[in-house]
């Protein structure tokens, strides 16, 4: 028997949005290692509230921290997953899938701690430029302070600046050097 002049000789897959969709999901076993985060049945409120959680205690600032707290929410997600699908594994003495789910739970959990750690590298380097600004500028007001060049107002908007109890006693002006005693 014949095939037709119009059939394929192999597949061509689906042709639809709809039907790519579909058959975008058939391969689909555990979802640890494809591109979807959520799988059906699970709750995305809950992921969301999971998310937020993490911001809330990580308050990031700018673009950068906001995706290390993202993907510290994604890997422990993730992770969750693969220890609920060993003990899965475990019920149905699945050995073989067992280890494989081990493996995930492992690698998002290292990719966790990563991102954690990369979080807590970008907000130290960020206070350690700010304290060196912060340092700068308050040897330059001190060197002014000290050269002479600020008036009375200034020492005290320079103190009230640094949170510095200006000197009262006659006993405290003693220690400033004679120039500066008033």
């Amino acid at each position: 028997m014949s095939s037709p002049a119009f059939a394929p000789t192999h597949a061509t897959g689906p042709r639809t949005k709809a039907g790519k969709a579909t058959s975008s999901q058939n391969s689909l076993k555990h979802g640890l290692a494809s591109g979807t985060l959520l799988l059906p049945g699970e709750d995305p409120a809950a992921f969301e509230a999971f998310h937020q959680s993490l911001i809330a205690d990580h308050a990031p600032n700018g673009a950068t921290e906001k995706l290390l707290v993202q993907d510290m929410a994604k890997h422990h997600w993730l992770m969750d997953r693969a220890i609920r699908l060993q003990s899965e594994a475990l019920q149905s003495d699945d050995m073989h899938k067992f280890a494989l789910f081990l493996r995930y739970q492992t690698t998002n959990h290292r990719a966790f701690h990563k991102s954690l750690t990369a979080l807590q590298l970008t907000r130290k380097q960020f206070v350690s430029q700010s304290k060196k600004e912060d340092l700068q500028t308050f040897e330059q007001d001190f060197s002014a302070l000290i050269s002479g060049s600020y008036s009375t107002a200034d020492r005290q908007h320079f103190n009230q600046k640094y949170g510095l109890e200006p000197l009262k006693s006659s006993a405290d002006q003693n220690r400033l050097p004679r120039n500066q005693r008033k």
